[in-house]
């Protein structure tokens, strides 16, 4: 078995991901009960950790193609995090829409480059002229195509801001009930709803942090009681991203808010059980460790 199999995911550069797979699988590999289990899946973690960053890192380190042109530069694509291979908008269309694809392909690189420079409302903006150009009233198939490469944008570009892909899903309606994508690809639709999950959950966390510091403790605990019972924390993926994300952004907190996060600890169990924080950022937790220790008895004792 490769690494990726062992911890159950695809290949991705995506550390968010590939920690999240590893936290979840500690909760059941526990090495008093399987030492050798325990290695082995240790091993693969710290092992596509560093190929995920390596590919990263080489990425990143290419030269990136001048667009000396009007139309778009070949090689424009990104490296695809799952399968390494790079990908473009509109692939693999029939030659007759190949011209189509051509003019598109620039609108969606200009998107995609608004979000990058975190631009997401002025790309907005730009989407909506676009969607009253001429070019897409008719026919129907310029129109379809122009959606197809706004879902590549949604799944397939890492530069594309939440904000963005919420805004998508309002005018398409990708997720919602009877649309053709639930039936043509259903496994999409599943994605694009935990994207947006997750997004939900980490304005969650930024939101808690925000009434620590502006209302006091005793808001944000009942803030965070309430949260506990959204019902986007029932996916174990995404509340693991949120519990891990706490535990981060606490990491970080000055002055630090014990009752907070003795509050949270006791709803998490993590005097039981925290290795799962452990794995998914070693040096927060140990730096919440030491910040804990020096205000008060810690709770993993």
């Amino acid at each position: 078995m490769t690494p990726w199999h062992i911890l159950g995911i695809e290949p991705t550069q995506d550390l968010r991901e590939i920690k999240r797979a590893y936290a979840q699988l500690l909760k059941t590999t526990r090495p008093e009960d399987d030492p050798q289990g325990f290695q082995r899946l240790r091993d693969a973690f710290e092992q596509v950790q560093f190929e995920a960053q390596r590919v990263a890192f080489e990425a990143e380190a290419e030269p990136q193609p001048v667009d000396i042109t009007a139309e778009h530069a070949t090689g424009r694509g990104e490296l695809c995090p799952h399968c390494g291979k790079v990908h473009e908008p509109l692939e693999d269309v029939p030659e007759h829409e190949k011209p189509i694809v051509e003019k598109l392909r620039p609108w969606i690189y200009e998107l995609s480059d608004l979000n990058k420079d975190n631009k997401v409302d002025e790309a907005t903006r730009r989407f909506k002229q676009m969607l009253a150009d001429p070019y897409l009233t008719e026919p129907a198939l310029h129109r379809e195509m122009f959606e197809d490469g706004m879902l590549y944008l949604a799944c397939d570009d890492r530069h594309i801001q939440d904000e963005f892909v919420h805004m998508l899903l309002e005018h398409y309606g990708w997720t919602q009930p009877g649309n053709w994508l639930a039936e043509k690809d259903p496994s999409t639709v599943d994605y694009l709803k935990v994207r947006m999950q997750e997004a939900s959950a980490l304005a969650k966390v930024e939101e808690l942090f925000r009434l620590i510091e502006d209302e006091g403790e005793d808001i944000a605990i009942t803030a965070f009681d309430e949260v506990i019972d959204d019902d986007i924390l029932l996916n174990v993926d995404v509340k693991s991203l949120f519990e891990g994300e706490l535990m981060v952004g606490l990491s970080e907190f000055e002055p630090l808010p014990i009752g907070f996060i003795h509050h949270i600890s006791k709803h998490f169990d993590w005097e039981r059980d925290h290795r799962h924080l452990q794995a998914y950022h070693p040096q927060a937790w140990r730096d919440l460790q030491r910040a804990v220790m020096k205000m008060s008895e810690p709770w993993w004792r």
